[in-house]
């Protein structure tokens, strides 16, 4: 699906506040509620949008605690350990990634001490031969801005 400049000013305005209506993006864009209406669907139907969420405060909630692990792997155990990755508490991402480490994994908990708890259970995984950890002492910023991003590298790659 190829996506246009509209497209694209839909998304960076429900990706700023998922819950903007549908007359308020209308009335920005200059276009019908319908048009809205049938674009988002459009973009959902794709797979584009993958869904509405929220922003939530981890450390008003409880979760003061993070820090990111980098992992090696034995080469016939990465397969077993993606599989297992979602199941350890505290773990709010896990990415596979290249080089010397295998995965990256984000671990947001209430203490030190519980986080403590979540990389023992990730050490003890089979195949887990080595883990870097990198704790968190204060997050700069959370990416929120993927479209406007797109929209500035756009633009960039219109200039002579």
């Amino acid at each position: 699906m190829r996506l246009d400049e509209r497209d694209l000013e839909i998304l960076r305005i429900l990706e700023r506040d998922a819950r903007t209506p549908w007359s308020r993006i209308a009335k920005e864009l200059g276009v019908s509620e319908s048009t809205v209406y049938l674009r988002v669907r459009r973009l959902i139907e794709e797979g584009i949008l993958e869904g509405f969420t929220v922003k939530i405060n981890k450390r008003r909630l409880g979760l003061g605690t993070t820090l990111f692990l980098l992992i090696r792997v034995e080469a016939p155990r990465i397969k077993e350990l993606r599989a297992a990755l979602p199941r350890v508490k505290y773990l709010s991402e896990a990415h596979e990634v290249t080089g010397e480490y295998h995965f990256l994994i984000k671990i947001t908990a209430p203490s030190r001490e519980e986080a403590s708890r979540s990389m023992d259970e990730i050490a003890s995984l089979p195949g887990v031969q080595d883990l870097r950890i990198l704790y968190s002492i204060r997050e700069v910023k959370r990416d929120s801005d993927t479209i406007s991003n797109l929209l500035e590298w756009r633009a960039v790659q219109r200039e002579p």
